[in-house]
């Protein structure tokens, strides 16, 4: 099985996203190996749709620090903030020559939970998921990866900017209209 932790150090090309004692956390898993190249994918892509999850935390303590990874505490402290977003696995797409070592892969998932799940269910990507996320990853030892992604997807503004943005319409309308 897949499974791992990050952190989202990138926001929009910011790195200057959150506060300098906070961060943003990732965990993942739930993807299953078949090595079954019959259906293109070395994962069980069935399987992995029911098991397969992406977990954003925001933690206001930066306790979490990948270069002294070293045990399951450390893994834990990936986890250990108020859940931002939950996403569920669609599906993925492999790049040519990717194993189960080393390679490039496009997975897509879907909004299932968190505090900005609202902001971030537009339904946007390919396969009609709302997050796509390119990763490259390199495998040691077949025990733990290194690697980096980009995720895209759209977010929903807050209701309170439609709400601004729609008063500005109608002011400009009204203006419009009394000029004619």
């Amino acid at each position: 099985m897949l499974q791992g932790v990050g952190e989202i150090t990138r926001f929009n090309g910011k790195t200057d996203f959150v506060c300098t004692t906070c961060e943003l956390t990732v965990t993942f898993g739930g993807m299953l190996f078949d090595n079954d190249l019959t259906d293109g994918s070395v994962y069980d892509l069935a399987a992995s749709a029911s098991t397969g999850f992406l977990n954003i935390y925001f933690d206001n303590t930066a306790n979490f620090d990948l270069g002294g990874f070293a045990s399951q505490v450390d893994s834990d402290a990936a986890a250990d903030g108020s859940l931002f977003l939950s996403l569920g696995f669609d599906t993925l797409q492999q790049g040519p020559g990717y194993t189960a070592q080393v390679g490039h892969l496009d997975s897509f998932w879907s909004v299932s939970g968190g505090a900005a799940a609202e902001y971030f269910d537009t339904d946007s990507q390919l396969f009609g998921s709302d997050l796509g996320f390119a990763a490259t990853v390199d495998f040691q030892n077949n025990l733990y990866g290194i690697g980096g992604g980009v995720a895209s997807g759209n977010s929903i503004p807050e209701p309170t900017s439609l709400a601004i943005f729609g008063l500005g319409l109608l002011g400009l309308a009204g203006a419009a209209h009394r000029k004619a």
